[in-house]
């Protein structure tokens, strides 16, 4: 099953981008800036008494190392654990860097710019007038909108825009002018969808016990999800 990277081994996947401000949301979500930069805060609740904050916090500071071997491209702006919480908060200078750090689909530009890298604008659009969802959008209109920006993810999360939004797919939950939330996606049958599970991973304890350890958005680097389903996607437009 798969979930986005944020975290190593008890994986919180989380990312940011440098330059997004003062996103600090009460959800685990991103938030574009203008430049391309991607903040990204993960929020996990740990329902186990073994985890321990520094051994956490050093997975990630080794996951980020490792992605940062060829230049930073990701770091660590904040990490906290309390009240059985934690909150991790990366930055990355791109939306390529995050969707590879955390082996997800997520992409930042241009509808134009998305159209030749292949993504399908086929889906069911809402048109978006001052933060609220309005009637159907033509998709042969939005693919007009050349010049528009398009935020494309995956993951089920907030996700912080620096324009106004003008349509989304059907997928998409709008909470603002600037603001709108992915839904998480349905299961089929009795297998667990990527976006709305957690990923399990083991660690041995010092008795040799093997603990579950959730991952949230983790940034553990095997492959992410066995099965052959396509995700479905989720198109944020803005101006």
């Amino acid at each position: 099953m798969k979930k986005s990277k944020l975290w190593i081994c008890m994986a919180m996947s989380v990312c940011m981008l440098a330059g997004c401000g003062g996103f600090s949301p009460d959800e685990t979500g991103v938030s574009v800036a203008k430049n391309g930069a991607v903040k990204s805060v993960a929020i996990e609740n740990l329902d186990k008494d073994y985890y321990k904050e520094d051994e956490l916090k050093n997975m990630i500071d080794s996951s980020v190392s490792e992605y940062n071997q060829g230049g930073e491209k990701v770091k660590m702006d904040g990490f906290e654990v309390k009240d059985k919480k934690a909150t991790l908060t990366l930055e990355f200078t791109s939306s390529a860097d995050y969707a590879a750090f955390n082996n997800v689909t997520f992409f930042t530009g241009t509808v134009s710019e998305a159209k030749s890298a292949g993504y399908d604008f086929n889906e069911e659009f809402l048109a978006v007038e001052k933060g609220k969802a309005k009637s159907a959008a033509d998709t042969g209109t939005v693919e007009l909108s050349g010049n528009y920006k398009v935020v494309i993810l995956e993951e089920p999360m907030l996700v912080e825009v620096p324009g106004n939004i003008v349509y989304v797919s059907s997928n998409i939950e709008v909470t603002g002018k600037k603001e709108a939330r992915m839904k998480a996606q349905e299961q089929k049958g009795a297998a667990e969808s990527p976006e709305t599970q957690q990923s399990q991973a083991s660690t041995e304890a010092s008795t040799g016990e093997t603990l579950a350890v959730p991952v949230i958005s983790g940034v553990t680097q095997t492959e992410a999800g066995s099965g052959s389903d396509k995700p479905q996607l989720g198109y944020i437009v803005y101006e």
